[in-house]
């Protein structure tokens, strides 16, 4: 992550080979409700109850396969670099300019002040 930031853009997932696999035999997984491990017993009174089992609720916040959310990331950062270097092309071409001018502007004066106020008259 550390990475991505420094390069300004969204840091990308991996996609393990199982997910590829899914990919390349044209399978499209469906997501369940699923239980994980048990709550934490809080109270000694609750003991001798049975904990119940954290639900997670996957199809609530899935948004399709890891391959193509990778696409999504990837593409992103395709569009995010061409605007930046649009800009710093932009950038690099007003300090082109500038530089220009004030190199033009300095030996204007310089060959003023090195061959006299005729120079330019008699030119």
């Amino acid at each position: 992550m550390a990475r991505a930031l420094e390069l300004n853009r969204m840091p990308e997932i991996h996609v393990g080979p199982k997910a590829r696999q899914i990919v390349r035999n044209g399978q499209n997984p469906v997501s369940q409700i699923r239980e994980a491990n048990a709550y934490r017993q809080r109270t000694p009174a609750t003991s001798e109850a049975k904990a119940q089992r954290r639900r997670r609720d996957y199809p609530s916040y899935d948004k399709g396969m890891r391959l193509s959310w990778l696409e999504q990331i990837v593409a992103g950062n395709n569009t995010q670099l061409k605007r930046d270097l649009v800009a710093i092309n932009r950038r690099f071409d007003r300090m082109n300019r500038k530089l220009d001018y004030w190199q033009r502007r300095t030996a204007f004066k310089a060959e003023g002040a090195i061959k006299g106020p005729k120079f330019r008259f008699n030119r």
